[in-house]
């Protein structure tokens, strides 16, 4: 557990008395300012706390923790002062989000039991938060895994746009990239109501009837509806929903929640319609000239970013094996049906324990029986684009 403390206080003094209460109890560093407490974490953080006096020259001791909180949020902090009225109280608890408030001299139990309970208070932010990501890292891996068993189509396609889709992001230098990457790996988990024949046609620009069309035109909303409830997918869920429309903001100053949502909505319709043309032959200098040529339902900024996609080969020379000899962490370098033409698996899908279960029973019961193209020691997250 982080049990650190960053004392901030531009009288000497006083960090020599802190030093002499904290030695050998609770390991800390001091600094004289606000500026050089805030090279103390970024130098020699993290800190689980960060006390900080009120009166400093240049950068006052709000000011201060205002931008520790920016910086470093799960820090916890603590604001000692010798100048307590009540404004001041407030201005420190709503600028710099104070945990708690002390006033000089502080008693020595006081200051003590203060630094234990924002200790303490750490902890639980921090174990909240490794818990939510834990969560969060799980609902992702198994709803892809869910698509790639259910409908392997659908997740060979979200694997391609992925990469698409991040290099977009990269171009536009867009903040959390991995809500983009996110939404792409999970835009077509709404295809798991739409039937196989149906998805291959739609995929292919082949006539699809009434009921078709409405699955199809659905999934999107589908997609979105199951990632809302997860926490932190919110903005993905947004994406997913929209990722048929064109509301692009390019203003990247002034981006608010909402157009993130849209932003990546615009960015998964252009991965989407660029990976259908390249799978349907076309070359992707053509595509991309296509897209350019029609800027009322493609942003150009972020089609031009295509352009520096090149072909990621890969570390290790596929080598040709039975599904019987497969393990997990493999990638498939190559499509897996079976010999009636059924589709089990895509080129690209990392082997897991329960693909691997399932190849082995089709390999059983539906007479797989060729070799494979697989690698090994490949990022699974990050596929090769082909």
């Amino acid at each position: 557990m982080n049990r650190k403390v960053l004392l901030v206080d531009d009288e000497p003094d006083i960090l020599d008395a802190f030093k002499r209460l904290l030695r050998n109890k609770i390991p800390h560093d001091t600094a004289l300012s606000g500026f050089e407490g805030l090279e103390k974490l970024a130098s020699e953080g993290p800190y689980a706390v960060v006390v900080s006096d009120l009166q400093m020259p240049e950068m006052d001791g709000i000011q201060f923790l205002k931008k520790s909180k920016e910086l470093y949020p799960d820090t916890v902090r603590v604001m000692l002062t010798g100048k307590a009225d009540f404004e001041t109280a407030i201005d420190a608890v709503n600028d710099g989000h104070i945990f708690r408030f002390l006033r000089k001299p502080c008693p020595q139990e006081t200051f003590m039991s203060t630094l234990e309970a924002s200790i303490q208070q750490h902890r639980l932010i921090t174990a909240e938060k490794e818990l939510l990501e834990k969560t969060l890292s799980g609902s992702i891996k198994m709803l892809v895994e869910v698509l790639g068993l259910v409908n392997p189509a659908a997740f060979g396609r979200a694997i391609r746009i992925k990469n698409y889709v991040r290099a977009i992001v990269k171009q536009l230098e867009l903040t959390d990239s991995w809500q983009y990457e996110v939404a792409a790996l999970l835009s077509q988990l709404g295809c798991v109501t739409i039937g196989k024949e149906t998805l291959e046609k739609w995929i292919n620009d082949l006539p699809l009837d009434s009921s078709e069309m409405i699955m199809v035109q659905e999934h999107p909303k589908i997609g979105s509806n199951l990632l809302v409830n997860i926490p932190r997918l919110g903005t993905v869920a947004r994406m997913v929903a929209a990722q048929s429309q064109y509301k692009y903001k390019p203003d990247k100053a002034n981006i608010h929640e909402q157009d993130i949502g849209d932003i990546g909505g615009h960015l998964l319709k252009i991965a989407l319609h660029f990976d259908k043309q390249i799978q349907q032959g076309k070359s992707p200098g053509i595509v991309i000239e296509e897209m350019l040529e029609n800027p009322k339902n493609f942003q150009p900024e972020a089609v031009a970013a295509l352009k520096d996609i090149e072909v990621v080969a890969s570390d290790e020379i596929p080598k040709s094996i039975k599904v019987n000899h497969f393990d997990v962490e493999m990638v498939l370098d190559e499509d897996i049906r079976t010999r009636n033409g059924m589709l089990v698996a895509v080129k690209g899908q990392l082997v897991t324990k329960t693909l691997l279960k399932r190849l082995r029973s089709f390999d059983k019961n539906l007479n797989v029986q060729q070799s494979f193209q697989v690698t090994r020691d490949q990022d699974p997250s990050k596929p090769p684009i082909r």
